[in-house]
């Protein structure tokens, strides 16, 4: 079983990662879902105490609360700080401003 946490805070892009993704992958995937940095933060920290390791999170960047540098940030501290191991985070963007690539 792979476990993922997707967080984004398109509500479009989200049901994508969580709903679409797992049907198009051939492996047995569970994915969580956070709106934002912070319930991203919470979410991981709830289920690490719990035993569940992610094996990846797939963390939007560009997010209202916590953006995904904080809630990585935040999540990095968690594991040091409970001794659990990395997880791979992937940082995502959508961004589409023609301005940024100049």
């Amino acid at each position: 079983m792979f476990t993922l946490l997707a967080v984004d805070d398109s509500p479009f892009q989200l049901k994508q990662l969580t709903d679409e993704l797992p049907k198009s992958c051939q492996y047995d995937i569970t994915i969580e879902g956070a709106k934002n940095g912070i319930e991203a933060y919470k979410r991981f920290e709830v289920l690490l105490e719990e035993g569940v390791l992610f094996h990846m999170i797939l963390m939007d960047l560009e997010m209202p609360f916590w953006d995904g540098f904080e809630a990585t940030t935040a999540i990095r501290q968690l594991e040091s700080d409970l001794q659990a191991p990395r997880t791979y985070i992937c940082g995502l963007s959508a961004n589409t401003d023609e301005s940024n690539l100049q």
